[in-house]
């Protein structure tokens, strides 16, 4: 985790390589934006790429997912605090 705080805003980077995911990249920023990513990973997918948005009480996400064949699918999650 790498975490950058100046006076107009604030991130937190993650990074991380799995055997089943592939090579995986996050951010959080304080400015309510999140990205995701994914490349090398194992199987029929070659990526994903993701960005939303975080409040105190929601998660959203847009999703791409590239297949090895160059097809996408695209999805929407959308968590909310119970």
């Amino acid at each position: 985790f790498t975490a950058t705080i100046n006076l107009l805003d604030a991130d937190l980077d993650a990074g991380q390589v799995s055997l089943v995911y592939g090579a995986l990249a996050g951010n959080l920023s304080a400015l309510n934006v999140l990205t995701i990513a994914g490349n090398t990973i194992p199987g029929g997918v070659d990526s994903f790429a993701g960005v939303g948005g975080w409040s105190a009480t929601t998660l959203s996400l847009n999703v791409t997912i590239t297949f090895d064949n160059g097809n996408t699918a695209s999805a929407i999650a959308v968590l909310s605090k119970i």
